[in-house]
């Protein structure tokens, strides 16, 4: 239980970083990462550039809390998926990217070292879900507290 927290918890807290590094600077920044993907429309990319970062930064620290963890869980989980499709896409049309933009200016990886890193993370985040563990999480604190 005590090695499933602390997974947990980093996990939660390498996404909790991922969408704060994004939020502290312009959104345009991010929209232009997205830009250089190639795949995404305009408004797709507007709309992705200031609403992925939120929900990065809210279900990591929802995760690292414990709080509606499979919930945080799932999104997390989902947003990875679709992060590994977009990395083998680029990857398998041959479009060089500098950086994948995972952390904004913070951490650069590249595609191949970020396709490995969200493939691990679908996994642990998968298990997450769909472990049972209660142990240091807000939400059983909740139930104790509300007599469940």
């Amino acid at each position: 239980n005590c090695l499933i927290t602390v997974i947990r918890m980093a996990i939660g807290g390498l996404f909790a970083y991922s969408g704060w590094r994004k939020l502290i600077r312009p959104p345009q920044e991010f929209a232009y990462v997205m830009e250089q993907y190639q795949i995404f429309p305009a408004i797709a990319i507007r709309i992705a550039s200031i609403t992925l970062p939120w929900i990065e930064l809210i279900s990591g620290v929802f995760l690292v809390l414990g709080f509606m963890r499979l919930l945080s869980a799932r999104i997390l989980t989902v947003l990875s998926f679709c992060f590994v499709i977009l990395l083998s896409v680029t990857l398998i049309r041959g479009i060089g990217l500098e950086s994948c933009g995972c952390f904004g200016k913070g951490i650069y990886l590249t595609l191949p070292q970020a396709l490995t890193l969200d493939s691990f993370i679908v996994l642990i985040l998968s298990f997450l879900s769909a472990y049972r563990s209660r142990f240091f999480e807000l939400d059983q604190r909740i139930e104790r507290s509300n007599g469940r």
